[in-house]
C-alpha cells in the first residue's frame, strides 16, 4: 500500500517519493521486482531536485555499478553535492574516492609513461585497460596497437591476444589467418596454452596456411595438457613485474 502512494507522489515530482521509489525498486521492498536501472533513474530524479539522500543513493550506485556503469567520477560529483549539504556519510566517502581518484591517475600516468618508454609488460598492462575499458575509454583499436608493440618485444600474452586479433578482426584489423598462426606459435613456443590450444586447432583444421596434421595437432594439445597441469605462475608474474616497474617511476 505503501508503495503506491508513494508510487502517485513520485510521478508528481516529489523528490522525497522519488527517492524512496528509488529504494523500492533496488531492494525489492514489498515484493516489488528489483530493477536497479529504474532505481537509478528515479535516485536520479530525486537528485537532482536537490534531495540529499537521493544524492547520497546516486552516488553509491555510480560507486560500486548498481544499475549504471561504474564511475567514480560522477560518484565523487553527487558524494559532493551531497557532502556540501551536510551528509555525513558522503562527507567521509568523497575525501577517500578523491584520494582513489587521484591515486588511479597518477597509476595511468604511470603506466602510459613506461608504456611509451617501451616497457613491454606495461604496454600488454596498457593494452588490456584499453580493451576492457578499465580506467579508460573502451577502445579495441588502441588496444591492438599496445598490444602490436608488447608482442613485438616478445610479451607471450601480446603475442597470443596480437593472434586474436588478426583472426577475429576485432579494432577494424584486416583478419589474416596465416599472420595469426605466426603469433599463435611464438606465443605457444614461449608456453601460452591458449596458444598451444589455437595451434593445435589450425593444425586439425588445415587453416592459415598450415596443412592439416593431427599428429602435430595431437602435440600440441599433450604440450597444453602439461603445462595446464604442472600449474602456470605468468599471468602473476606479469602482473607483479608491472607494479615493479611503476613503483620504480
Amino acid at each position: 500500500e505503501a508503495y503506491k502512494w508513494f508510487k502517485k507522489a513520485a510521478e508528481q515530482g516529489l523528490s522525497a517519493a522519488q527517492n524512496m521509489m528509488g529504494r523500492y525498486t533496488e531492494s525489492g521492498w514489498g515484493n516489488v521486482r528489483i530493477n536497479k536501472y529504474k532505481a537509478v533513474e528515479w535516485y536520479r530524479k530525486a537528485a537532482e531536485q536537490g534531495f540529499v539522500d537521493a544524492q547520497y543513493n546516486l552516488a553509491t550506485c555510480f560507486q560500486n555499478g548498481r544499475g549504471v556503469t561504474k564511475d567514480l567520477a560522477v560518484a565523487c560529483n553527487w558524494y559532493r553535492k551531497a557532502a556540501e549539504q551536510g551528509h555525513e556519510n558522503a562527507k567521509k566517502v568523497v575525501a577517500k574516492i578523491e584520494d582513489d581518484i587521484k591515486k588511479r591517475e597518477e597509476f595511468f600516468d604511470n603506466l602510459v609513461k613506461s608504456a611509451n618508454n617501451g616497457v613491454a609488460s606495461a604496454q600488454y598492462a596498457l593494452a588490456e585497460h584499453c580493451l576492457n575499458g578499465d580506467g579508460v575509454a573502451k577502445n579495441e583499436a588502441e588496444a591492438y596497437k599496445w598490444y602490436r608493440k608488447a608482442a613485438e618485444q616478445g610479451q607471450i600474452n601480446a603475442q597470443y591476444m596480437v593472434g586474436r586479433y588478426l583472426e577475429e578482426g576485432w579494432g577494424n584489423v584486416c583478419v589474416n589467418e596465416c599472420d595469426a598462426v605466426k603469433w599463435f606459435k611464438k606465443a605457444a613456443d614461449q608456453g601460452c596454452d591458449e596458444a598451444k590450444e589455437k595451434m593445435a586447432e589450425y593444425y586439425e583444421d588445415g587453416k592459415g596456411g598450415l596443412r592439416q596434421d593431427s599428429a602435430k595437432a595431437a602435440q600440441y594439445r599433450k604440450r597444453a595438457v602439461a603445462a595446464q597441469s604442472s600449474g602456470c605462475l605468468l599471468p602473476i608474474l606479469v602482473t607483479l613485474a608491472v607494479v615493479l616497474i611503476l613503483v620504480a617511476f
